[in-house]
């Protein structure tokens, strides 16, 4: 997505005054599916402007990021029913799950602030200083420590789990927009949107070991710690660049043909699923092959974040202007 666009959706979730929706499931059962047997199950009504979203594996729950409501949305996988929703201090624009201490880490923009959720009540327990506008998070549960992107400082804050406190900030490129996190390597990959460019961090030693160039505006990242392979989405250049672990080089460019965003990896399947925001579509790319394999349409309004649950092969996609979440099934 192009910057001022980008921006223009950011300050339009940031002003609105959206009231919560009554959450229901519907089946959608029409939705068309080129390939690969994925069809959507569910669509769940969350609230204003649902900009990311992350899963427990361990838990099923699902935690949407709702930028204009200021709050969290917690869903059951295995209901599909929103059971909590959780006011955060600012505009949620980024969320990750440690399913190890059962914790949710939401990164909040305009207030530069990180809220800390328990899992197990629901409830706000920290509340971390971070830089500048705060979007993404990742996690390594190997460590329990947490990377927060600042759009604006052009840093990532490091915090420790166990104290939520700020333990390291680490410059990377210009508008870092993006965050993964390899737990078995202990490397942390960020991209940047206007340096056109993937940051890897070494988490041992919390510097910049590493600059990578990618496609045009790149705007979303995801790992797989059992290939070593990196995958980031390329917005303006409607790519995806597969980047091997082991040597920080593309390996791979797989042409997406639309605009596209949310990007996440199944690590039982090696499949990789694209949220594709201006053609209402999500594409499916098989990580062993690097090859678009099918493509799913008719998800929600402007599909804008992914997350699986590898566990159970759920897939759910956070639809921005549609202010819902789409759950998806596949036979594999």
């Amino acid at each position: 997505m192009r910057l001022a666009h980008r921006a223009a959706i950011i300050t339009a979730g940031l002003i609105g005054a959206f009231a919560l929706a009554t959450a229901w499931t519907a089946s959608a059962g029409t939705a068309r599916v080129a390939g690969g047997g994925i069809r959507v199950t569910a669509i769940i009504h969350v609230g204003g402007k649902p900009f990311d979203v992350a899963v427990d594996p361990l838990t099923s729950n699902v935690y949407v990021a709702n930028n204009a409501t200021k709050r969290v949305a917690v869903i059951s996988g295995r209901t599909n029913a929103v059971t909590a929703t959780v006011r955060v201090r600012g505009y949620p624009a980024g969320i990750a799950v440690d399913p190890q201490t059962n914790r949710i880490y939401v990164g909040c923009n305009l207030s530069n602030k990180v809220s800390v959720l328990s899992g197990r009540t629901d409830k706000v327990i920290a509340t971390i200083r971070a830089g500048q506008q705060p979007g993404a998070v990742a996690v390594n549960p190997r460590t329990n420590l947490v990377y927060v992107v600042n759009n604006l400082s052009n840093t990532v804050s490091v915090i420790s789990g166990r104290t939520n406190k700020v333990t390291a900030t680490i410059p990377v490129g210009d508008f870092p927009y993006a965050v993964a996190v390899n737990p078995r390597a202990n490397l942390i990959y960020v991209v940047n949107i206007s340096a056109e460019t993937m940051s890897v961090i070494r988490g041992r030693t919390n510097k910049v070991i590493a600059t990578v160039p990618v496609g045009q505006a790149p705007d979303g990242v995801t790992v797989n710690p059992r290939t070593g392979l990196v995958y980031v989405v390329n917005d303006a250049s409607k790519t995806v660049s597969v980047i091997r672990g082991r040597t920080d080089k593309v390996i791979a460019t797989v042409s997406l043909h639309r605009h596209s965003v949310g990007i996440a990896v199944n690590t039982l399947t090696n499949v990789v699923y694209v949220t594709n925001y201006a053609s209402n579509t999500l594409s499916v790319i098989n990580g062993g092959t690097s090859t678009l394999t099918a493509i799913i349409r008719r998800m929600g309004s402007f599909p804008h974040a992914v997350a699986v649950n590898p566990a159970t092969g759920a897939i759910y996609i956070a639809n921005l202007t549609g202010h819902s979440v789409s759950v998806l099934t596949s036979p594999g």
